[in-house]
């Protein structure tokens, strides 16, 4: 039997593990509208969803890789953790970050395509994505095969 504060017990130690800190937008939700100081439509202001701690790992070569015709594309995909009771993150959401130990995340964002689910988490993990519009492919000199 699952004590009744299995995961809150079990989540703190999880949260010593994460080493970053982001908020985490939602996409955008209705139609621009014009705003006469500036003389354009404007997207709406995109709504918080969560702001805390946060875990970034690469996700394995085969994770990332999908085969499309003949060709090998590969896009950066990785898996976030955050807290496991965060409200629910859509796809679309945008992950930027404030704080972080590796200087190259610093004020980047990543993309989420889909968040995990499960009955007993001590973690939410969201996975995500670095570019939503390029891809890179495998070039054949990467591969070691003869151009």
């Amino acid at each position: 039997m699952i004590p009744k504060a299995f995961e809150t017990d079990h989540a703190r130690v999880m949260t010593g593990s994460r080493t970053g800190e982001a908020v985490i937008h939602g996409p955008a939700d209705g139609r621009p509208v014009f705003d006469p100081a500036v003389g354009y439509s404007v997207p709406p202001d995109a709504q918080l969803l969560h702001e805390g701690s946060i875990r970034v790992q690469a996700l394995s070569a085969a994770d990332r890789s999908r085969i499309v015709g003949d060709q090998d594309l590969t896009t950066g995909s990785y898996l976030a953790a955050i807290d496991h009771d965060a409200a629910r993150i859509p796809a679309g959401a945008v992950i930027t970050f404030t704080t972080t130990s590796d200087g190259w995340l610093a004020g980047d964002q990543l993309f989420v395509r889909n968040g995990d689910l499960g009955t007993v988490r001590f973690e939410r993990y969201l996975y995500v994505i670095d570019d939503v519009t390029a891809t890179t492919t495998t070039t054949s000199t990467e591969t070691g095969d003869a151009p």
